[in-house]
């Protein structure tokens, strides 16, 4: 996941876009390799079909990934979980 992020920061300067696209990244490489669990700094707090609210604990910052409609990001995770 390290080399994903240290790959985005060269075309990306948002680090909430770069946490949510290296997660989604993460997500279609382990979807079809052997299953591993999250290292790094993202936690999965809540799935729900193409949506996740993860938990970047470098950023301090709770990233709702919506596959469809965008980024989202929020200090609480209250507002996300209503979005999810």
């Amino acid at each position: 996941m390290s080399d994903i992020k240290f790959f985005l920061r060269k075309f990306l300067k948002n680090p909430i876009v770069i946490g949510a696209v290296a997660y989604t990244i993460y997500m279609l490489i382990t979807q079809y390799t052997k299953k591993e669990a999250f290292a790094e700094s993202i936690k999965i707090i809540k799935k729900s079909g193409n949506k996740a609210v993860i938990y970047d604990d470098k950023l301090k910052k709770y990233i709702l990934v919506d596959h469809q409609n965008g980024i989202y990001s929020a200090d609480k995770p209250d507002k996300l979980m209503g979005l999810l």
